[in-house]
């Protein structure tokens, strides 16, 4: 099936019966950035750069920094069998 033709037409303003039965309510914003998800392997994932960004601080190149990370930090994750 292709479409060939497609016809717009204003049909006028029309409403939205919005109100009527029962509708969910939703909660209101308690703080700000309170609507995004925290997962709990995101929060332990930003916890390790903020430590590892301590520990490179600004006195590193970034090449030391792939060396320690891709064969320092990995060779030891690959040895936890967690």
């Amino acid at each position: 099936m292709v479409l060939t033709h497609h016809n717009l037409r204003n049909l006028g303003k029309r409403t939205l019966p919005l109100s009527g039965g029962d509708k969910p309510l939703l909660d209101p914003l308690s703080e700000s950035g309170s609507g995004t998800l925290h997962e709990p392997q995101a929060v332990c994932m930003a916890e390790l750069i903020e430590k590892l960004n301590e520990l490179f601080g600004g006195e590193t190149t970034d090449q030391d920094q792939l060396v320690y990370v891709n064969h320092v930090i990995k060779g030891k994750l690959l040895e936890s069998a967690t």
